[in-house]
């Protein structure tokens, strides 16, 4: 199975993670700055999850993906995106 559309949008996010890590330090405005990090810290989020759904479907166990974290992630999410996924690659003829 190949997932190249998830491995893409991966790279785009963490491009966007980046412009907007700069864009959160460099900010000249106190509300443009508290906007950008909490923006960034949801993307952070959003790409962890995503990263840890993309690792999986290649076959890696969760404890392979990170070994170790402070907060532990959302698993009905990644189970419900990894059921999605799979529903998406599994091929149906008639």
């Amino acid at each position: 199975m190949k997932f190249i559309k998830l491995k893409e949008e991966l790279k785009a996010t963490a491009k966007g993670l980046k412009e907007l890590k700069h864009y959160s330090r460099t900010a000249e405005s106190y509300d443009d700055r508290a906007v950008a990090q909490s923006d960034l810290h949801y993307e952070k989020c959003n790409y962890r999850h995503r990263h840890i759904v993309y690792c999986m479907l290649r076959g890696r166990k969760y404890e392979e993906i990170e070994r170790s974290c402070h907060v532990a992630p959302d698993f009905t999410r990644i189970e419900r995106e990894l059921d999605a996924y799979r529903s998406k690659t599994v091929c149906t003829s008639a």
